[in-house]
């Protein structure tokens, strides 16, 4: 008896705790138990209906990935969301991550950067709950990074491409992924700290896809497409933004031979929009080292690429760097003292002024055309396209172009006797330092104040020579 009693309180309390189990914890609607993120069957009566909708999510989803393919993007992000839901119903927390990163690509390309955010941290929420997969992490974070790019934050898109970097180099020693996809984190950086004007930061990071690149190509076929373009494309670009850092660094040589680089390349790739582009570059450089007729060379071969390309496709042609182009010809020819050519080129910018609408390239073009104007002898003329220039860079919010531009009325206006030297000092001081440190131009700024103080110890100088001579004479 008993034994009789012992066995029915032992039953009684097993029945007890498999009902309090039952209530904390009641096994999923779906009768799947999923680890790791992988499909895994855990009562034979429910297989079917389970694998039923794992399949139609994945029909979905396959759906999805061709409207996409078709460009229709509203249509893709609408199924995508559909598959998303039987993912997650299934516990399958990889499907559903992939699925959300996929729709922030397509409101990527939609443009509602908002809701592409939205999506893909949705999807970083998810793969929290897997372990590893590393790769599918990086390439979330290095896309939010891109997007914060789009929206122009930054500091933002650094943040998260940082993020994406050690995940993605794990990616690649587990051989999940290659060299590709970290020279492309890594470019993007670049071009995060060239907007940031931190030029050997922007130098570092575009050296180092530029390797990875190189040991790739070396290591496979080298007219592999990688992001819609050829390899070769790739590496001028990376040329291209490391003559620029080259160049804002006061590296001439070296931006000198990156734009030689990226020139070649663009050219091999029969890129010529780029091209003109490269060639447009290394005339700015070879001006600037007074060697005045190489420049001539590259900036009448950009022109006649631009033409060109014009005639071939009047439709989708702007005159923008046409006009930009004309004056850089203009100005040489000035240079050289060839003022007919030079009056010549000058007019035919002036003639398709009006069909400039960027306010970024009319501000270079009016700054141009001040200078030009300048050393043309026509200071007093150069001036009001000098002020003109200044307000188009402040509407484009090129804070640097603005102050170098400001630079040049103050010296016009000191050549022409307009101005005293203590205006000229107020001057740099309260309108043209406050763009310089808006821009975080340092070597502007340290130039800047150099001037400044220059002129101030001369104006300095001068006034104690004065009192001086007027001491002497009172004796």
């Amino acid at each position: 008896m008993d034994q009789i009693r012992h066995e029915l309180r032992l039953c009684e309390a097993t029945l007890s705790a498999l009902a309090l189990a039952i209530a904390l914890f009641p096994p999923p609607a779906s009768g799947l138990a999923l680890v790791k993120g992988t499909r895994h069957a855990s009562s034979p009566p429910t297989i079917i209906s389970q694998t039923s909708s794992l399949e139609t999510a994945d029909r979905i989803s396959q759906e999805a990935d061709e409207l996409f393919a078709n460009e229709d993007y509203e249509g893709a992000i609408a199924r995508w969301q559909e598959a998303t839901e039987l993912y997650k119903l299934n516990r399958d927390w990889l499907a559903a991550a992939n699925r959300l990163s996929y729709i922030g690509l397509a409101f990527n390309y939609v443009r509602d950067l908002e809701q592409a955010l939205s999506a893909y941290e949705q999807s970083l929420e998810l793969l929290q709950q897997v372990e590893g997969n590393e790769f599918e992490k990086g390439k979330i974070f290095h896309s939010v990074g891109s997007v914060y790019f789009d929206l122009e934050n930054w500091e933002q898109a650094l943040n998260f491409y940082r993020q994406a970097l050690p995940l993605l180099e794990i990616a690649v020693q587990q051989g999940n992924t290659d060299r590709l996809d970290l020279a492309n984190t890594l470019y993007w950086m670049g071009r995060a700290y060239t907007n940031l004007r931190e030029w050997q930061q922007a130098i570092a990071h575009y050296n180092q896809a530029l390797v990875l690149l190189l040991l790739y190509e070396k290591a496979n076929e080298p007219e592999q497409v990688w992001l819609g373009q050829s390899l070769d494309y790739w590496k001028a670009e990376i040329f291209y933004w490391l003559g620029i850092s080259y160049r804002e660094s006061g590296a001439y040589n070296d931006a000198y031979n990156a734009f030689s680089q990226a020139q070649m390349a663009y050219h091999e790739t029969q890129n010529r929009s780029r091209e003109a582009d490269a060639l447009s570059e290394l005339g700015l450089i070879l001006e600037d080292r007074s060697q005045f007729n190489l420049a001539l060379q590259r900036y009448q071969q950009a022109l006649a690429i631009r033409q060109d390309l014009c005639r071939q496709q009047p439709n989708s042609c702007t005159q923008d760097e046409i006009v930009r182009l004309l004056v850089y010809v203009a100005k040489i020819f000035y240079e050289l003292g060839d003022s007919r050519l030079g009056e010549n080129y000058l007019n035919q910018s002036l003639n398709l002024l009006s069909e400039v609408e960027n306010p970024g390239i009319k501000a270079n073009i009016f700054s141009n055309i001040g200078y030009t104007l300048a050393i043309s002898n026509r200071p007093r003329q150069s001036l009001s396209y000098l002020y003109q220039a200044v307000d188009y860079a402040i509407e484009a919010e090129d804070w640097v172009l603005a102050a170098r531009t400001r630079n040049s009325i103050a010296a016009t206006n000191i050549e022409l006797e307009i101005w005293s030297d203590r205006q000229h000092i107020n001057y740099l001081l309260e309108e043209v330092l406050p763009l310089l440190e808006r821009g975080e131009d340092k070597p502007g700024i340290a130039a800047m104040l150099r001037t400044a103080f220059y002129t101030r110890f001369r104006l300095l100088h001068y006034h104690c020579l004065k009192l001086h001579q007027t001491m002497r004479l009172r004796i």
